[in-house]
């Protein structure tokens, strides 16, 4: 599995229980508890964590294998 499926699978599953929450509480009337609220924060703060590009996780060849010419 490559990380731009794992990337994709985990933005899906994430947006699933957000768009679950603001439909049960605009549909269904359901309360708006503190807990509730907290878990969202949490959800989307791991998205944004998820989906922030960053250039220390890509490496190339030759950081992970030593050069043999100066030895």
């Amino acid at each position: 599995m490559t990380q731009q499926t794992l990337t994709a699978t985990v933005l899906t599953a994430a947006s699933n229980y957000i768009l679950s929450f603001i439909l049960g509480a605009l549909v269904y009337v359901e309360p708006l508890t503190a807990l509730s609220g907290i878990g969202m924060t949490l959800i989307l703060a791991g998205l944004w964590f998820l989906c922030e590009p960053t250039t220390s996780a890509t490496t190339t060849v030759e950081q992970i294998t030593p050069d043999k010419k100066k030895i």
